[in-house]
């Protein structure tokens, strides 16, 4: 493993010791305090901490970057005042309310009007079946609540869907000034006492000061405040939630089974989990209360129950195992391209597409974006250098087609590779530094191949299919068709 990722796991480690030593989960408030991937967007923030100066450099940044922070929060209390008609939309409209679901107005969530991107027709099921059910959406959009509102309530009649705000009202933030800036001195006054005995939980402390007065922060106590308050005013008896290791999972959860202790906590782990997911590991090893983990393989359910046995776990499967793929034949080998859903990994994915379509004229590349990318300046400069190039398309068709006309599909943490597996297309893992456990596929053998550099592409051009019972079997313990029945036993 190279030293630095070796650093960085040893300062999440070293940020589950803070959590221990303060023993507050209200830590989690602040996502500083949970590193959910060992992806480079996720750990560029903590770099500076393996320099040589670490805690100096904390003190430095702090200094520099507290008035803008400061500058921020200001603003923000003026806009709740300015949008805070987005409070009075967001208002309830079931009582008694048996099932309430958080979900993401993301780009594909909002248009996708048959089901729902995470939890594709959960909701439904339990809808037909008798239930009152409501579903939530983070808010990710700066603009258009109003239109989005009417987006989102295009989808299944019957099921309320609200977008939550995107600031607090404006008298919650004297109760959010009031917890930051105990934690955040809580923090820094640990962070100096503990200078020279032990500098790098110190400069984790200091630095982790300003981020108190972060977005990010911010945005995990709204999204606290909003699920609290809805679920206490509509008698919510149980809430689904996404399962990624992210820091707010784990504030909410724990907040909630202290202000709601009746409430029933469900996550569903939509997506695949790779073993750099440390987030997932360090949410259940700190959770020690009885909640619901429902699985989209029994793959994933084994990886989890070694983790911790406290969570009740279900395998109900995922929504991608449907999909169909047809069995054309491809004349041309064509190579697909499909990064996870940031811009870093589009980058790098675009980077190698550069150098092949130039160094292998005769195949076509395509590039599958992720369907909630928003992208970079970088990511638009590489897409458009790559447009000169008639080997090199963007698709747009569907998944099942992209993968039935592909010989390749290079993938790193995506879905995609799973679902590789049900065509014939080979999975390729472009792993670059850093990278090897970020794969899909890591919890099988032989079904896959990687590829670190691109000198490796001409000897990718003469492997054959690996075994496709192999490969189905893998497939189904890793995304095994929906069973909708099994939310009758929770």
């Amino acid at each position: 493993m190279d030293n630095s990722k070796s650093n960085i796991k040893k300062l999440s480690n070293i940020i589950e010791e803070i959590l221990d030593d303060f023993n507050d989960d209200n830590y989690l408030v602040n996502p500083y305090f949970r590193i959910p991937k060992l992806t480079s967007e996720e750990t560029k923030k903590y770099k500076f901490l393996l320099g040589k100066y670490p805690r100096e450099t904390a003190i430095i940044f702090g200094l520099v970057s507290f008035p803008f922070h400061l500058f921020i929060l200001a603003t923000m209390s003026i806009m709740s005042l300015l949008l805070f008609y987005q409070h009075l939309i967001f208002q309830p409209r079931i009582k008694n309310l048996e099932f309430l679901f958080l979900s993401h107005a993301q780009k594909e969530n909002i248009i996708d009007k048959k089901s729902d991107q995470f939890f594709a027709l959960m909701p439904e099921y339990l809808k037909r079946i008798g239930n009152n059910v409501a579903i939530i959406y983070t808010n990710h959009s700066r603009t258009r609540y109003l239109n989005k509102n009417k987006l989102i309530n295009q989808k299944s009649i019957g099921i309320a869907r609200q977008i939550v705000p995107k600031f607090l009202k404006p008298h919650e933030h004297i109760y959010y000034l009031h917890l930051i800036n105990k934690l955040s001195y809580q923090a820094i006054k640990k962070g100096f006492k503990l200078y020279s005995d032990e500098p790098m939980k110190s400069a984790l402390l200091i630095s982790s000061f300003v981020t108190f007065y972060s977005r990010s922060t911010y945005n995990n106590y709204l999204l606290g405040q909003r699920i609290e308050d809805y679920c206490q005013k509509t008698f919510t008896k149980s809430i689904f939630m996404t399962f990624e290791g992210k820091s707010y999972e784990q504030y909410v959860t724990s907040r909630l089974q202290t202000t709601i202790p009746t409430l029933r906590i469900i996550f569903y782990q939509h997506s695949p989990i790779v073993f750099d997911q440390i987030g997932v590991v360090n949410f259940l090893r700190r959770n020690h209360k009885k909640i619901i983990i429902l699985t989209t393989g029994r793959i994933y359910k084994n990886y989890f129950r070694r983790i911790s046995k406290s969570p009740r776990y279900y395998v109900i499967g995922s929504q991608k195992a449907s999909r169909k793929i047809s069995s054309k034949e491809t004349k041309q080998i064509s190579v697909l391209f499909a990064p996870e859903g940031t811009n870093r990994a589009t980058q790098d994915f675009t980077k190698l597409i550069f150098n092949l379509v130039k160094s292998y004229p005769r195949e076509k590349f395509i590039i599958r974006l992720h369907p909630n990318l928003k992208k970079s300046l970088a990511t638009e400069y590489g897409l458009f250098k790559l447009r000169k190039y008639s080997n090199f398309i963007i698709s747009k068709n569907s998944l099942g087609k992209d993968l039935a006309t592909s010989k390749f599909v290079f993938y790193r943490s995506s879905a995609v590779g799973i679902e590789a597996l049900k065509s014939k297309s080979i999975p390729v893992f472009y792993s670059g530094a850093n990278q090897s456990e970020l794969d899909a596929l890591c919890f099988t053998n032989d079904v896959s191949v990687t590829m670190k550099s691109i000198k490796d592409f001409s000897k990718l051009l003469t492997i054959n299919n690996k075994n496709v019972y192999v490969r189905r079997k893998y497939f189904d313990a890793l995304f095994s068709k929906l069973d909708y029945r099994i939310l009758n036993k929770l």
